[in-house]
């Protein structure tokens, strides 16, 4: 594949306007100066398409917008991640900048998280250890609520039904002057979630659930150079699992996450000192019949306390300098664990420096101290080299690793406390060509993962953790963004295109959960008060084995959406309108676990003031 690097590089501003499917809403973000996204490939979700979600789950903008495969347990069920190639553990997902990966399972689940009370949603692709820590090896999920300072008192309501008796309710109220700010926003979804595919005889039976969000946010400055800033956000959910047959035993889930952040930033010339303090804590209880009281449960509690520092030492070199502490606790409840804690240790640093105007380089570097097991060092240096206006290579060579989590660790039985890190190794190369309005790009990623964990059945007789797997990843990803105006309306052509080879290093095989190719491509028109966006995504097959067992296949789909929205008393109510599936694809993303055919939603959204 590296024989054709040089051509995709130097070709790629001309060449990919004819092949790439692309899709709305992302868009690469550079502007500030040497920030990382001068230097990694990082997209934004834009406020449209958090405004035009009829949930609250990032799975379902994700899987829209991105080459981000999602496996879910049917509507509204489990979601995992595969990014890059990887699993579901090698994605990390970060609140204002704290990582919210379950410390119990090592990885999130996307229809469990929320983006309704955040303000941005930052998408980094590929390794970012030495920025996010643990689990960033296929990439980051961001999500960030901003300060509000000098902003409009704002309150606004929103209301939404669709297909399967599903409801949304949301309200957001902002009170802002110049030295401080308040907000809070509530939030709830829920579904009966019963839909049928008489095609297939398959009725999506007990798949009911519920979801609550609240945020609180602060924030408080003074004398110019001083700002406080603390947030809250409280997330618990219930979801009846669904049935693959309908004899079986029907159970229920229940999801609690309390996430708090203060933050103190200092800033002074070309010093900004940056203290935060943090406590995440997760919570779940399983009920194996609905109809009992009989449940399980286990949950871990995080302290995490930052020191960041940054230094602009002359106008071509900058360096920041972070450490940290944290300390996790879980709170068992039944056998399955003892209770157990872990203290990890943190430091990394970071440096910019443009030697001319035509190139930047950054270096950075970090170390974790976890107890019981060791960490490696990780390291990342990218070149940004702009050899005409407007275009610009990057070369990129990083590391990251993955520390076991307390599951992997001590669950019983099957646990391993001998266990060892994950750590991969990457090698990427991206072209990227931008004018105001016209945007394409394209990425060359190579990487290796050394001692992946997985669950294996052990000589005891039961599954065991070890560190067998070696894996070798190989992938080109391209997006493209385009807008102009014509007669008055508004047009926007966006897409991405993701191609994807994960191999088992040792024998060969392709990877299970990994579609080869997806695509997507999106349309939207403006006109005035009135607007429609029109949304495809292409997933291709979908092995649930090592190797391409055809028996374990999920075959490709094609699927795509269409919304109205328009606007009326000063833009102040907007009345959405989407269609789901408008093929009517009969489809599925895991085995046995099929999704919805056609179903609507409509959402009101009505700012009082």
């Amino acid at each position: 594949m590296y024989k054709y690097i040089l051509y995709i590089l130097v070709l790629s501003p001309i060449g990919l306007i004819g092949q790439i499917i692309t899709l709305d809403s992302l868009y690469v973000k550079g502007d500030e100066e040497n920030k990382r996204e001068d230097f990694h490939k990082t997209q934004i979700l834009s406020d449209s398409v958090k405004s035009n979600a009829v949930g609250l789950s990032l799975t379902e903008v994700l899987r829209e917008q991105t080459p981000i495969f999602f496996k879910e347990s049917g509507a509204g069920m489990i979601s995992s991640v595969s990014f890059r190639g990887t699993t579901a553990q090698h994605t990390a997902v970060l609140w204002n900048g704290l990582n919210i990966n379950s410390q119990l399972l090592g990885q999130t689940d996307f229809n469990a998280v929320s983006l309704a009370t955040a303000d941005e949603m930052h998408i980094e692709y590929g390794s970012g250890g030495t920025e996010s820590g643990s689990g960033a090896i296929g990439g980051t999920v961001s999500l960030y609520n901003t300060e509000k300072f000098h902003q409009p008192d704002q309150q606004n309501i929103q209301l939404g039904y669709g297909s399967f008796n599903h409801f949304l309710v949301g309200y957001n109220y902002l009170m802002s002057n110049d030295n401080s700010f308040f907000s809070i926003q509530f939030y709830r979804e829920q579904s009966d979630n019963d839909y049928e595919i008489p095609e297939r005889n398959y009725k999506n039976i007990n798949g009911d659930f519920w979801k609550n969000d609240i945020s609180f946010n602060l924030g408080y400055q003074w004398k110019e150079n001083h700002k406080l800033l603390f947030y809250n956000e409280v997330y618990n959910d219930k979801r009846n699992f669904a049935l693959i047959l309908p004899t079986e035993t029907p159970s229920k889930y229940y999801n609690f996450n309390f996430r708090h952040l203060v933050r103190y930033i200092y800033t002074k010339d070309k010093l900004r000192i940056t203290p935060e303090v943090g406590f995440l804590k997760e919570r779940y209880r399983y009920y194996p019949d609905i109809s009992l009281i009989e449940n399980s449960g286990n949950g871990v509690g995080s302290l995490i306390s930052k020191l960041k520092t940054e230094y602009k030492i002359w106008p071509r070199l900058n360096l920041e300098m972070n450490g940290g502490f944290n300390y996790r606790e879980n709170f068992p409840e039944g056998n399955t664990m003892g209770k157990i804690y872990r203290r990890e240790a943190t430091f990394s640093a970071r440096t910019v420096y443009s030697p001319t105007k035509y190139l930047k380089i950054e270096g950075s570097g970090r170390k974790e101290w976890i107890g019981g097991f060791s960490s490696p060092y990780l390291y990342a240096v990218v070149l940004n080299i702009n050899p005409i206006k407007r275009w610009f290579i990057k070369l990129k060579t990083a590391t990251s690793f993955r520390a076991p989590s307390f599951n992997d660790l001590y669950w019983q039985p099957g646990g391993n406390p001998d266990l060892k890190s994950e750590f991969s190794e990457s090698y990427e190369i991206s072209s990227e060509y931008k004018m105001s309005n016209f945007h394409i790009g394209v990425n060359v990623f190579h990487q290796e993962i050394e001692d992946m964990i997985r669950w294996i059945p052990g000589r005891r007789g039961y599954w065991e953790a070890f560190n067998v797997d070696e894996v070798k990843i190989d992938g080109v990803e391209a997006n493209l963004h385009y807008h102009f105006n014509l007669a008055g309306i508004r047009t926007d052509v966006n897409g991405f295109l993701g191609y994807t080879d994960a191999r088992d290093a040792k024998e060969d095989l392709s990877l299970m959960y990994v579609p080869p190719l997806k695509m997507g491509f999106n349309l939207g028109f403006s006109y005035k008060n009135f607007s429609i966006g029109w949304n495809n995504r292409f997933v291709d097959d979908i092995y649930f084995s090592v190797g391409k067992d055809e028996d374990s296949k999920v075959e490709k789909y094609y699927l795509n959406n269409i919304i109205f929205k328009y606007k009326m008393l000063d833009e102040r109510l907007q009345l959405y309108f989407k269609i789901n599936n408008l093929n009517n694809k009969i489809y599925r993303s895991l085995l046995n676990r099929y999704q919805p055919t056609r179903n609507f939603n409509l959402k009101i959204s009505y700012e009082i003031f």
